[in-house]
């Protein structure tokens, strides 16, 4: 990770470095059904996607319970599946 004069990686905005942790610009995107925020975050040790996703839902409550299930599927088949890549 390159970081800059103040110790902070090149992508962080800074805010939050004196809280002990680095924050990307959020990245937004805005699907047919809905939108998602993506933020890359780093800690002392670890780093992070940090995801929120807004989805419309069928008004048929059946349906929309259908529609909840799929995302936590594939949520879980996403984040099971990411190689970890070392640089």
């Amino acid at each position: 990770m390159t970081r800059n004069r103040a110790g902070c990686p090149d992508w962080c905005r800074g805010h939050g470095c004196a809280l002990g942790e680095h924050r990307a610009h959020p990245v937004r995107l805005q699907l047919p059904n809905g939108s998602a925020v993506l933020t890359r975050v780093a800690g002392r040790a670890t780093q992070h996607a940090e995801v929120r996703l807004s989805v419309r839902l069928p008004a048929d409550d059946t349906a929309a319970q259908h529609r909840l299930l799929a995302l936590l599927f594939q949520l879980q088949t996403l984040t099971a599946t990411l190689p970890e890549v070392s640089s």
